[in-house]
């Protein structure tokens, strides 16, 4: 196999002054495949060692990496495979990085670590997905873990998710089967201290507090599930930035299903 040329390609994506993503690599086509050496990378101004000898090979509508490694100090990433059967893995990743990628001007994420596992052969469909997240700080909430698993046992998936604090805690439960691709699970809601999620609605309302619980069953076809379930609100207190308003919700509750969202006698008290 001859190469007709060599590429050098430069790639850099910038926000303010932090790169958050720079590679330089050589690309070699022939006409059977375009083989990628990448040369150097960099991500949130830190640079990472490689594997320069594995390069990326892309050929017949397939994109294959052999054993390629990247090893950047805040995170580690091996990916192994082609589009058929496939493995990629992340380690040690420190979540305080992304804070550069949020809209807002204070450091919100406070620590964090994120490990994940996936890998799927397209033949067998068969899937195997395990993440993890310990220790996550979001401004001065206490620290949340997460977990979530999906693997594959013969046509059966079990699925698993947990984001639980000190005080909080949403569970789901249930079944994927991958050749009918129906889904059958529970959620479990029982959140005792709102302030952890005060980063998901900051700029529209500060200072929540109070408890809310639910269950939401979840069945039918994955591409268009059935959910039945409920939120229930105690005692929750939110102020809204514009207008500024302080509001109570003392014991209300809030139903979804697929019609959509059902409120009974539904009130809210301006205090």
């Amino acid at each position: 196999m001859t190469d007709l040329l060599s590429i050098i390609s430069q790639m850099t994506l910038e926000k303010d002054s932090i790169v958050l993503l720079g590679i330089n690599s050589r690309l070699k086509p022939s006409k059977e495949s375009l083989v990628i050496y990448i040369d150097s990378l960099v991500s949130f101004n830190e640079s990472f060692d490689i594997t320069k000898e594995q390069p990326i090979q892309y050929a017949e509508g397939n994109l294959t990496f052999d054993n390629f490694r990247a090893d950047g100090g805040w995170t580690k990433l091996m990916i192994d495979g082609d589009l058929n059967e496939f493995e990629m893995t992340i380690e040690e990743t420190e979540l305080r990085q992304f804070n550069a990628l949020l809209p807002f001007d204070s450091t919100q994420i406070k620590q964090g670590k994120l490990d994940a596992l996936f890998a799927f052969v397209k033949a067998d469909n068969k899937i195997n997905l395990q993440t993890k997240i310990d220790s996550l700080t979001l401004g001065d909430s206490p620290p949340l873990n997460i977990r979530a698993r999906a693997v594959s046992e013969g046509e059966r998936v079990p699925l698993t998710f947990q984001l639980e604090s000190a005080s909080n805690n949403i569970t789901l439960e249930g079944d994927y089967n991958s050749r009918t691709t129906q889904i059958d699970a529970d959620i479990d809601v029982d959140i005792n201290e709102l302030k952890v999620f005060d980063l998901f609605f900051k700029g529209l309302v500060e200072d929540i507090s109070g408890k809310v619980t639910g269950d939401i069953k979840i069945g039918g076809l994955i591409n268009s599930p059935q959910y039945n379930g409920q939120l229930v609100f105690e005692g929750v207190r939110l102020t809204t930035h514009k207008p500024r308003t302080s509001l109570l919700l003392k014991n209300e509750v809030i139903n979804l299903n697929n019609s959509g969202v059902t409120l009974n006698n539904f009130t809210i008290y301006d205090q």
